[in-house]
């Protein structure tokens, strides 16, 4: 299924992001309550994860267009800023007991950052 998803990603403008949720900074409280039925593709049911769990990790990356991602799916509405800050101060919380790898000064600065900047 993994090689599937890659081979459409040449197929479409953006590659989709292989990684492990929760690897980089901790799951957003309740995150298995938001996933999102995208639809059934042959004998395939598709879901996007937890949006507020996406958002916060690629503000934690910040590589290539992941803060454009963010401030995209603020601006069409999927997130918003009052949830996003409620959910990155319980994942703040909890970030050095759950998390092998990642900083969590850099991860806060990020973070703190595009709220102040996206969401005064």
């Amino acid at each position: 299924m993994l090689y599937a998803i890659l081979v459409a990603g040449d197929f479409v403008e953006s590659q989709p992001d292989v990684i492990r949720m929760g690897e980089q900074v901790p799951l957003a409280e309740g995150a298995e309550t938001r996933a999102q039925l995208v639809g059934e593709f042959g004998q395939a049911t598709v879901y996007v994860f937890d949006l507020y769990s996406i958002a916060l990790s690629k503000l934690a990356r910040a590589a290539g267009k992941d803060v454009q991602d963010v401030k995209d799916m603020l601006s069409v509405g999927v997130i918003t800023c009052r949830e996003l800050r409620r959910h990155y101060e319980s994942v703040a919380a909890r970030f050095s007991k759950y998390v092998n790898r990642g900083d969590q000064a850099a991860f806060r600065r990020k973070v703190e950052g595009f709220l102040a900047e996206h969401c005064p």
